[in-house]
């Protein structure tokens, strides 16, 4: 039996995985800014042709690591969201946080990296979409009150969780998802004279 296409689909997909593992791990230890494609490969023990047989540049790489992020953020957010068919936010942001301790310290690499931030903006904007069509079918109100609605979530969550993960977590991630919730729920009404001591 010819098993060549297999064993090679399977080697291709066993080398782009490595590629990526580790881009994420050097992400961890390093900016973006200096990782290089010799770098990367040389870690991954392969040679730039073989590199450039997977990706066209190191933003590719980036770009699949953060596409998977929103894939899992989305998958997440529609089984908590719309677990009994109606949407829901109480726990939905606790349990987010929660979901994200286990790259936690990837994320505070590429969110809070300027080097990494051109990359960032494209994966929040994919997650916007993503969010706008999950939400379809649920939707009462107009379109640009839906918008207006998933465009102050998407973008209001991700940077209060980045300068958390600046600030090295100053407050649990309990307490971090309570205060989102609480935002989400309630606006900032009633936290201002907290703030500001009036």
């Amino acid at each position: 039996m010819d098993y060549g296409p297999q064993i090679k689909d399977r080697r291709y997909q066993r080398t782009h995985k490595l590629i990526k593992n580790e881009l994420e791990r050097m992400l961890v230890e390093m900016e973006y800014s200096d990782i290089t494609v010799s770098s990367l490969s040389e870690r991954v023990n392969i040679n730039r042709k073989t590199f450039y047989n997977h990706y066209d540049c190191l933003d590719d790489v980036l770009s699949e690591i953060l596409s998977e992020f929103v894939g899992q953020t989305v998958e997440y957010i529609k089984t908590k969201l719309f677990s009994d068919g109606s949407p829901k936010i109480e726990g939905l942001i606790s349990g987010f946080f929660r979901t994200l301790r286990e790259k936690e310290a990837l994320h505070k690499r590429i969110l809070c990296s300027p080097d990494c931030r051109r990359v960032w903006e494209k994966s929040v904007a994919m997650l916007t979409s993503e969010n706008l069509a999950l939400i379809d079918g649920h939707i009462k109100i107009d379109d640009f009150r839906t918008k207006a609605t998933v465009l102050y979530l998407t973008q209001s969550i991700m940077p209060i969780y980045t300068e958390w993960l600046k600030s090295d977590r100053s407050m649990s991630d309990e307490e971090l998802g309570d205060l989102l919730e609480h935002l989400m729920l309630y606006g900032a009404k009633d936290m201002l004279p907290k703030v500001f001591n009036v």
